[in-house]
């Protein structure tokens, strides 16, 4: 997001960092963007960019900012593990959002908040059709939020929505849907290991089979660096328009993707779900195994309930507001999905000695 303001934008950017291991929350920031760009943005960086160390759990971090006539902020810290112990995922998804709140109604800036298409949890099926539908006017509509991931983000979604309501917030929230690898090179996130889509894939590599009945499950991935392009237009509608679902309106079948890792060399066998199940049991009496497994156990729990189904999701409005923009999402076919797989096996992501670790 940083980057396509550099690139599209002649503002000037202030990021709250959290200095981390990094001497400063600067060199964590450079360090990041060298990750993602080299040196591309060296320049914009020394003169466009000033870095804040601070912590959205931590409202007294912001008070320097208030002052410097900051007009829009974006919302994108987050805490992504689904489940937790501890109020570790609260604290950030629900915390963090009032405190961007509280920082907004004080310098009169609008608020870009980002949240997930997730919040769509599961449904019931009633006379064979899902009782709910997702879309860019529903909050919360009695869907089961299965996670504390899912939870805070829909309790986060409301915090914003009251705070329009009753102190005149401009906000807009935007429910990203499958974040991935960049469209330009296959490169991802710095934190691959906690995304839960490539958790799923990492999971079937550890497991060597995928279900013929998933197969033909609808995959809708967002090249980060076109979500990008698509938040800042997003963030430049009018003030009415409040939520979006900026998810791809392409669809690619799960099981193209298993095909792909197997063309790669990263065997997994298409099997039926009773043997796929099997070897999942088998596999989860591992405790190392069931730690990589446990987002799918979780899942394969709450989906072993035939009258529950995940929540469908449309995004047709946000689709029709970004093409009314000038932005077309593209399909993603083979050769992107080659890229990024390459790429993770670059980091040895797939290798069975490295998924139990």
């Amino acid at each position: 997001v940083l980057a396509q303001f550099l690139m599209e934008e002649s503002g000037k950017a202030y990021c709250l960092v959290r200095k981390g291991h990094y001497a400063t929350a600067a060199n964590r920031l450079r360090h990041i963007m060298f990750y993602y760009f080299g040196s591309r943005y060296d320049h914009e960086l020394e003169t466009r960019v000033e870095v804040i160390d601070g912590d959205v759990t931590k409202p007294d971090t912001l008070k320097p900012l208030i002052k410097k006539g900051i007009n829009t902020v974006f919302n994108c810290a987050a805490n992504v593990k689904h489940f937790s112990k501890g109020t570790d995922i609260e604290d950030i998804n629900v915390g963090g959002v009032k405190t961007a709140i509280e920082f907004c109604l004080k310098a009169k800036a609008r608020l870009i908040h980002f949240s997930t298409t997730s919040v769509a949890g599961f449904t019931r099926v009633e006379n064979g059709r899902p009782a709910l539908t997702l879309n860019e006017q529903t909050l919360f509509s009695g869907q089961n939020l299965d996670n504390k991931y899912t939870g805070s983000k829909m309790m986060s979604e409301l915090e914003v929505f009251k705070a329009v309501a009753e102190h005149g917030l401009v906000a807009k929230v935007i429910r990203v849907g499958t974040l991935a690898a960049r469209e330009e090179d296959g490169e991802f996130q710095i934190n691959f290991l906690t995304n839960s889509f490539m958790g799923r894939l990492r999971s079937y590599a550890l497991l060597g089979k995928f279900p013929y009945t998933l197969y033909s499950g609808r995959v809708c991935l967002g090249p980060i660096d076109m979500s990008a392009r698509a938040f800042l237009k997003l963030a430049k509608t009018p003030a009415e328009c409040r939520l979006f679902h900026c998810v791809n309106n392409h669809i690619l079948p799960l099981g193209d993707i298993i095909r792909a890792m197997n063309a790669e060399g990263i065997p997994v066998e298409f099997v039926e779900p009773e043997e796929f199940n099997e070897a999942l049991d088998e596999a989860a009496k591992d405790p190392q195994k069931a730690n990589i497994l446990a987002a799918m156990l979780a899942y394969r729990n709450m989906a072993g309930d035939p009258s529950l189904i995940p929540t469908p999701v449309t995004s047709d409005y946000t689709t029709q507001v970004l093409i009314r923009s000038g932005f077309f999402w593209n399909a993603s076919d083979e050769s992107y999905v080659k890229a990024f797989i390459d790429v993770l096996k670059g980091y040895c992501f797939f290798e069975q000695d490295n998924l139990v670790r």
